[in-house]
C-alpha cells in the first residue's frame, strides 16, 4: 500500500502540478500587477520546462540550488553543479552535510549530570550542617526548608535535562533504524511530556531505549519529593546549671519561737502551730508537702541535718543499749504495762503507742527522746518496738517537672541519738535543740494513741490521726480491722510495716519543713534547669538513597546518549529547525496537503503512514548527484550509513 502511494506521489510530482499555485486560468482577486522582473523569471523558468525532461538540462530543484534563479538571466546547470549566489555554479561536494559531533552535545549531557550531582551534594551538606543544631526561630526554620527544596528542584532539573539531552541523541538512532507510523513517531516525540504515549505497543516494541529514557525523565523528579523531608525537627530538653537560692531547715537560735510555744521563764511547752500543721498535713497527705520550685523545670541536691525516728524491736534495742539497757526496760514497763490489758479482759489492743514516763539514758540533764509501740498485743504476730529520735544526715534530690515536685532521699545517715532536757527553755539553747524537740513533741502527739476492739465489737481510737494516716493501711493494723479492711488501701503503707512507716513519716515531716516560710531559710545550691528546645534532625540515609538512585538512572541514560552520539556520527536535537531540515521531501509535501494546520487528533489514515529517516531513493535514483537525506515514505527510503555524503 505504501509502495503504491509512493508511486502515485512520484507520478504527481513528475507532472509538476503544484496545488500551492493558483491555476493559470483563474485570476487572483488580491494579486497586484506582475512586474517585469517577475515576467522575466517566468519566461526563464518556462524555457527550462519547454526543454523537456530529456533535453540535456535539469529542471529547477529546491534541493540543488541555494536560491531561485536570477530574474535577469537563466543559468543552465549540469548534473554535478548547483547554483550559488549571483548565479555562480557550486559543486555538490561543497553542499553536503557535515558529519561532526559538536562539543556542546556531549558537554550538555555530562555538564547537566555533574551539576545535578553537585546540587545533590550541596543539599546533603546543607542539611548536615543543620543536623543537631537548635531551631532558633520559625522564620529560620522556614528558610532552611526553602533552601532544601531549592536544592531538590535544581538537582532533579539538572538530571532530567541530562536525560533529555541523551534522549534527543537516541531519537535519531531509533528513527534511522526502523520504519514507524506517523502516529508512532508522534508518541516517540512526546514520551517525555505525555505519559499516554507509553501506552502503545508499537512504541514499546520499536523504541525500547527511548521508553527507558522517557520513563527516567518522569521518575527522577520523584526524588525531589523525598529529599526535602529528610530534614525534620525533634524536641529535646536542654539543661543549664545555675546557682540559686533554695530552702533549707532553719536551726538558728533566734528562730526557736517559730518552732515551740514559749511560756513564762522561757519554758517550751510544746510545738508551735506551724510545726503542728506541718506534721498533721504530712500524716494526712501521706506525702511530702510541696516546696517552692526555684524554676518550673529544675532539680537540685541538698545536704542537711534533721531529725528522724529509728525503730527497733524492744529486745534488740535493750541489747544494744549497753549501760542504758536497764533504764530502757524500766521505762518500757512503767509506760506500757498500765496501758495493756491483763488476763481475762475482752479487749483486743491493735495499736498502742506512748512516750516514756521515765527517763532513759540520763546524761547530766539530758535524756533520750523515745516512742514505745505495741502491735497486736493479743495476737500471734504481736510485737513491741522502741523508736528513738536521731540527728540524721540527709542527702535529698529535689526535682520539679512543670512545677510538680518529686523528692528522693539518696542517702540517710543516723549520726547520733538526740538528747534533750525535758525542761528545755528558750534561754540560750544550743542550735537545733528547740527545733528537734518541737518536731519530736508534734510527732509523738500524733502517734500516741490506742486502737482496740471493745467487748461489743466497737473500735476504739478510730478518730485518732493514726487511722487517717497511711499507718492504718499497714498489715499489722489493717489485718486486725475485720470487716473494715476494705476501707484501707494497702498501697498507702508504702514502707510495708508500721515501724518502717513511722520512720518514713519522720523523714517526710523533716522534708516538709522546707515548705514553711517560718521554719526554713534559704541557702545557695547548684540548680539544674531544664527547658524544651527544638533541634534539627537529618535522616541522611533517605536523602543519599533517593539521590543515588536518581543519579545512577541519569548516568545510565547519559551513557545511552553518548553511545547514540557515537553511533550517529553527528550531534542533533529535536528542535524546530532540526525537524524542518529533516522533512524537506516532496513526497511529504503531498502527504501533508489538507493538514497544514497540524490539527489534533491526527487523521487516522494519515497516522498510519509509514515513515523513516534515511536516503531518499527518489532523490538519488540515477546516482549522478549527492543523495538527499530526510524523512520519507518507508518504501522510498534506504538506510543512511554513518559518514555517507548527503545533502
Amino acid at each position: 500500500m505504501d509502495q503504491a502511494r509512493a508511486r502515485a506521489l512520484r507520478a504527481l510530482r513528475d507532472d509538476r502540478y503544484d496545488n500551492y499555485e493558483h491555476p493559470s486560468h483563474q485570476a487572483d482577486p488580491v494579486s497586484e500587477p506582475v512586474s517585469s522582473e517577475s515576467d522575466a523569471l517566468a519566461d526563464s523558468v518556462g524555457s527550462v520546462h519547454a526543454a523537456g525532461p530529456h533535453d540535456g538540462t535539469d529542471e529547477y530543484d529546491p534541493y540543488e540550488v541555494d536560491s531561485p534563479p536570477s530574474s535577469s538571466t537563466t543559468t543552465i546547470v549540469g548534473p554535478g553543479d548547483q547554483v550559488g549566489h549571483g548565479g555562480q555554479k557550486t559543486s555538490d561536494s561543497e553542499k553536503t552535510a557535515t558529519w561532526k559531533i559538536h562539543w556542546m552535545a556531549p558537554s550538555l549531557i555530562l555538564a547537566c549530570l555533574l551539576a545535578g550531582v553537585a546540587f545533590a551534594l550541596g543539599h546533603h551538606f546543607h542539611y548536615n550542617s543543620l543536623d543537631g543544631t537548635m531551631v532558633s526561630s520559625q522564620p529560620r526554620q522556614e528558610w532552611a526548608l526553602r533552601f532544601g527544596s531549592a536544592f531538590a528542584v535544581l538537582t532533579q532539573s539538572c538530571l532530567v535535562a541530562s536525560v533529555g539531552a541523551a534522549y534527543a541523541q537516541r531519537f535519531w538512532v531509533t528513527v534511522k533504524g526502523r520504519d514507524m507510523a506517523l502516529e508512532t513517531l508522534d508518541r516517540v516525540f512526546s514520551l517525555k511530556t505525555n505519559l499516554l504515549s507509553f501506552f502503545s505497543w508499537e512504541v514499546l516494541r520499536g523504541a525500547k531505549l527511548l521508553c527507558l529514557l522517557g520513563l527516567c525523565a518522569w521518575l527522577i523528579p520523584i526524588s525531589s519529593t523525598v529529599t526535602p523531608a529528610t530534614l525534620s525537627v525533634r524536641t529535646e530538653t536542654i539543661t543549664n546549671v545555675t546557682e540559686a537560692m533554695v530552702p533549707s531547715p532553719d536551726y538558728s537560735t533566734y528562730s526557736g519561737n517559730y518552732w515551740g510555744i514559749i511560756k513564762g521563764a522561757g519554758l517550751v511547752s510544746g510545738p508551735s502551730p506551724a510545726v503542728g500543721r506541718i506534721v498533721a498535713a504530712t500524716m494526712s497527705s501521706i506525702s511530702i508537702l510541696p516546696l517552692n520550685a526555684p524554676f518550673p523545670n529544675s532539680s537540685y541536691t541538698l545536704n542537711f541535718h534533721g531529725p528522724a525516728f529509728r525503730c527497733q524491736h524492744l529486745k534488740s534495742a535493750v541489747a544494744q543499749a549497753g549501760s542504758d539497757a536497764a533504764s530502757l526496760q524500766n521505762a518500757w514497763d512503767l509506760t506500757m504495762d498500765p496501758k495493756l490489758p491483763t488476763g481475762g479482759t475482752s479487749l483486743e489492743p491493735i495499736y498502742t503507742a506512748a512516750s516514756p514516763v521515765a527517763d532513759v539514758g540520763a546524761e547530766g540533764d539530758t535524756v533520750y527522746r523515745l516512742l514505745f509501740i505495741t502491735l497486736n498485743w493479743n495476737g500471734i504476730t504481736g510485737s513491741n518496738y522502741s523508736c528513738r529520735l536521731w540527728n540524721t544526715s540527709y542527702t535529698v534530690d529535689f526535682d520539679f517537672d512543670n512545677g510538680i515536685q518529686s523528692t528522693s532521699i539518696q542517702d540517710l545517715q543516723h549520726v547520733a541519738p538526740f538528747r534533750a532536757d525535758p525542761n528545755d527553755t528558750y534561754v540560750d539553747p544550743s542550735p537545733g535543740q528547740v527545733q528537734y524537740t518541737a518536731i519530736y513533741d508534734a510527732l509523738v502527739a500524733s502517734l500516741t494513741t490506742q486502737i482496740e476492739w471493745g467487748a461489743h465489737g466497737k473500735l476504739s481510737g478510730q478518730d485518732s490521726a493514726v487511722i487517717t494516716s497511711g499507718l492504718a493501711a499497714c498489715p499489722e493494723i489493717r489485718d486486725m480491722l475485720q470487716n473494715l479492711q476494705h476501707l484501707f488501701d494497702e498501697r498507702l503503707c508504702r514502707a510495708g510495716d508500721v515501724p518502717a512507716a513511722i520512720e518514713d513519716l519522720s523523714h517526710n515531716v523533716t522534708l516538709s519543713l522546707l515548705s514553711s516560710e517560718f521554719l526554713a531559710n534559704e541557702t545557695f545550691a547548684n540548680v539544674t534547669t531544664r527547658r524544651p528546645a527544638t533541634f534539627y534532625t537529618y535522616n541522611w540515609h533517605n536523602l543519599v538513597l533517593a539521590y543515588a538512585i536518581a543519579v545512577f538512572a541519569t548516568l545510565v541514560c547519559a551513557a545511552v546518549g553518548v553511545q547514540a552520539l557515537l553511533a550517529n556520527g553527528y550531534s542533533a536535537n529535536a528542535s524546530f529547525s532540526t525537524i524542518l531540515l529533516t522533512t524537506r521531501n516532496e513526497d511529504l509535501d503531498y502527504v501533508a496537503r489538507g493538514h497544514c494546520l497540524g490539527e489534533s487528533p491526527m487523521d487516522k489514515s494519515l497516522g498510519r503512514t509509514m515513515l523513516r529517516y534515511g536516503i531518499l531513493n527518489s532523490q538519488a535514483a540515477d546516482g549522478s548527484k549527492v543523495p538527499h537525506a530526510a524523512f520519507g515514505l518507508s518504501s522510498d527510503v534506504r538506510t543512511l550509513r554513518k559518514g555517507e555524503s548527503c545533502q
